[in-house]
């Protein structure tokens, strides 16, 4: 009896860690937006030109809806930057309508780039670097995803540059949502 006693609770306690994991989990999600709320909102003085950085290739579902959301950013001064591989990309007239439907927005097309890496992300990425650091300034924001499908938010810009006002060159990596 006294075997079977012990058994159950060799079993029982295993089986409670993931309630534990979660009651952690949770309590620190709670303490992480607490602490969030009390943060003073961001410095909205701060606002260098920056290039938004985006690498593409083919097509998805919502592709120029996604574009489109990098066009209302809450933001002062920025340009879009796109780099097509391929000449022949499904992914170029969507790009060239998002061109047309938002003309007081600098947003630059790059097809074809040169050969550097292994990979053509990395080549791409390599050209947008260097006409983003060209033509516009020298603050860029890399818009990485494997298609198009991230959307950003309104507010983007000064929530990746405002804490980081003193940084000189800055390349900032995913915060947007999907």
């Amino acid at each position: 009896m006294a075997a079977l006693h012990l058994l159950r609770w060799f079993i029982l306690l295993p089986a409670l860690a993931p309630l534990v994991y979660y009651c952690l989990a949770i309590y620190s999600g709670l303490v992480y937006f607490r602490r969030l709320r009390k943060l003073a909102p961001p410095d909205r003085s701060f606002a260098p030109p920056v290039s938004i950085l985006k690498p593409v290739r083919g097509l998805d579902h919502a592709a120029y809806e996604n574009f489109a959301s990098f066009c209302g950013l809450d933001y002062s001064d920025y340009e879009i930057l796109f780099a097509v591989a391929d000449p022949d990309d499904p992914i170029i007239p969507v790009i060239e309508k998002l061109q047309r439907n938002h003309p007081k927005q600098a947003i630059r097309l790059i097809v074809g780039v040169e050969q550097l890496g292994i990979t053509l992300k990395t080549n791409s990425l390599v050209r947008l670097v260097q006409e983003a650091n060209r033509f516009f300034g020298e603050h860029a924001c890399c818009k990485n995803s494997r298609k198009s499908g991230l959307r950003s938010r309104l507010d983007h810009g000064y929530n990746e540059d405002a804490p980081r006002a003193n940084w000189r060159v800055r390349i900032a990596g995913e915060s947007s949502f999907g």
